[in-house]
């Protein structure tokens, strides 16, 4: 029986702010995308397990292309493009009436703070795992441990969403019921064979 319900925010929650602003920044600057991608997220992913600043992770990249600027222009810009889908928030409010409700989301340390105060998910969330504070991103288990111990409960109680596919098979391996998100209608429909919503 599903108690628990586990929410990847960006690409669910909200839209994924990144690849919209790296592909305009590339643009801009006239980098192949797929060149700034590597680069970028080669220094992301340390930085989102709270290794290295994200100072650093700009630093390194404009460095990588000769570019000149303020990071922290950079990461304003990108934050500007965050939007969030009340809609979804809507539903996991109501769905908190009945489940105990949680997010885990990758982000660095720089980029959630500007995220906290874009959005208050109080209302909507029981609890939430930032992969800095753990020093671990998913699809690695170590967050998904944590949000089950921290609500005493065992895999096949929870069910997770996220828009990426290898997360969603990371859950899938820990006994997790979990499902890649595409649109909420369809995830309505598929949370209804595992749950009464």
């Amino acid at each position: 029986m599903i108690k628990l319900i586990i929410f990847d925010l960006s690409g669910v929650v909200a839209n994924a702010e990144e690849p919209i602003y790296l592909e305009q920044f590339a643009k801009k600057h006239n980098i192949p995308l797929e060149k700034l991608e590597e680069v970028y997220f080669s220094y992301l992913k340390p930085s989102e397990r709270n290794e290295i600043p994200l100072s650093k992770v700009w630093e390194n990249t404009l460095k990588a292309f000769n570019i000149k600027g303020n990071y922290k222009v950079f990461i304003k810009e990108m934050m500007a493009l965050k939007k969030f889908n009340q809609e979804v928030l809507d539903f996991i409010r109501e769905l908190k009436k009945n489940f105990k409700t949680a997010y885990f989301t990758n982000y660095a340390e720089e980029y959630w703070k500007m995220h906290e105060q874009m959005v208050d998910l109080g209302p909507y969330f029981d609890y939430g795992v930032v992969s800095y504070r753990i020093g671990s991103r998913k699809p690695e288990r170590k967050g998904f441990e944590a949000i089950l111990n921290h609500f005493g409960l065992k895999p096949e109680e929870a069910f997770f969403t996220d828009d990426s596919e290898k997360n969603v098979q990371a859950a899938q391996e820990m006994g997790i019921h979990a499902f890649q998100f595409k649109n909420l209608k369809q995830f309505k429909e598929e949370l209804k064979k595992y749950a009464e919503i």
